[in-house]
């Protein structure tokens, strides 16, 4: 199933994400930002758990932020946990 999300406070403006129902991410595009850092993201979670991939970028934060508090790994990280809380 794909999930669509706006994250907050960062130079990505929307991410997509194809999750199957075993809970694996068989997709992920990240629209604006840092084209390296989608490709590069997109290719690391492929094949991984969301619970995983949630898990692994929970906090990570960047300077380069609104705020400070957050990066783009980290409101990927607030999606996914968003996913799986549905999910339950």
């Amino acid at each position: 199933m794909i999930h669509h999300f706006a994250p907050a406070d960062v130079c990505s403006s929307a991410f997509h994400v194809d999750i199957d129902d075993e809970g694996v991410i068989a997709s992920l595009e990240i629209e604006d930002g840092c084209e390296g850092y989608a490709i590069g993201i997109g290719r690391l979670v492929k094949g991984r758990t969301a619970r995983e991939v949630a898990a692994m970028l929970d906090g990570v934060r960047c300077e380069s932020s609104v705020t400070g508090e957050t990066s783009c790994p980290d409101q990927l990280a607030k999606m996914l946990k968003e996913i799986l809380s549905k999910a339950k």
